[in-house]
């Protein structure tokens, strides 16, 4: 593998990569440890809401994540799911038959909910209508399980018996995504890259979640925006500043056959002065190769 420099810098496009709950998924908000120690069901028109505040200015909540099992004689055949805002109006809603979600033992069901951006707190409520055990978390609690009740839709006093709000929590959770995180300005410091003196760019980001992770920086030709210089920078939190250092070099494999170029290659970490030269930065490509004689043609990674 070999080096060429380059002129001057030519584009620059950003990606930015923030961290989740669940990496690269859904942002899980939850209240519960997980553990159930047992399971209420409410009837008669009531329903247990769970209160959380979205983690970002604009967040988008596209499902709930109920533990529960069916109750072994069922009054209702189905459950009502309602997404209510600050004002406890309902801004989300599904109604679906408890059996499609839940069986006879507990587990957690994923029920989809029409797509609705909140901002700040709401209420998660759900509807069992008797058919369906909800888990409940038993211990230390937030105190932000509740009892609700629609038409119209309010939030009801306490009076579980010998359970207690500040005991109980309701296994509910709201899954949802957040915005992607914002380049506030992208700034080249060097009017060309060279090997003696690379070339600097500067970049500010801002996250609403505060739970940035890395920068990823694309150098491209202009004219064909073929990508042939990438690197990679780890950042945290809400806002950071992340500098990259070009050479203004451009990689290629090459064999008896020709070259191909631009080959993108990443710096590999831990290597001792000895191997820097060779095993500094790697590439991971795909090489045809012909045994001529011993036979065959083969691939090899």
């Amino acid at each position: 593998m070999m080096n060429k420099r380059f002129g001057p810098l030519l584009a620059v496009l950003i990606l930015l990569a923030p961290e989740t709950a669940l990496s690269d998924g859904p942002v899980i908000l939850r209240l519960d440890d997980g553990t159930a120690e047992n399971g209420f069901r409410m009837g008669g028109g009531l329903g247990h809401a769970v209160l959380f505040e979205a983690p970002s200015g604009e967040w988008t909540l596209s499902a709930v994540s109920v533990y529960g099992k069916l109750t072994p004689n069922r009054t209702s055949e189905i459950f009502i799911l309602e997404i209510w805002d600050d004002k406890l109006n309902a801004v989300s809603k599904v109604a679906d038959r408890a059996d499609s979600y839940f069986g006879d033992e507990f587990g957690w069901a994923l029920v989809d909910v029409p797509d609705v951006v909140i901002c700040g707190p709401f209420l998660v409520s759900i509807y069992e209508f008797s058919g369906a055990y909800i888990g409940t978390d038993i211990g230390p609690a937030t105190g932000r399980s509740f009892i609700t009740a629609r038409n119209p839709n309010r939030i009801l006093a306490w009076n579980l018996e010998p359970y207690h709000q500040n005991e109980t929590e309701w296994m509910i959770r709201a899954v949802g995504s957040s915005p992607a995180p914002e380049l506030v300005s992208l700034k080249v410091l060097s009017e060309a890259a060279g090997k003696e003196k690379p070339a600097t760019i500067e970049v500010d980001l801002k996250d609403g979640d505060s739970n940035l992770k890395r920068a990823t920086l694309f150098v491209a030709e202009n004219e064909t925006r073929e990508v042939v210089w990438s690197a990679e920078e780890e950042i945290e939190g809400a806002e950071a500043t992340a500098r990259f250092s070009w050479p203004g070099t451009l990689y290629r494999v090459s064999g008896p056959d020709g070259s191909v170029s631009p080959v993108l290659t990443a710096e590999v970490a831990g290597v001792s002065e000895e191997f820097r030269p060779l095993l500094y930065r790697s590439a991971p490509c795909l090489l045809f190769l012909n045994f001529g004689e011993y036979g065959g043609d083969r691939l090899s990674g």
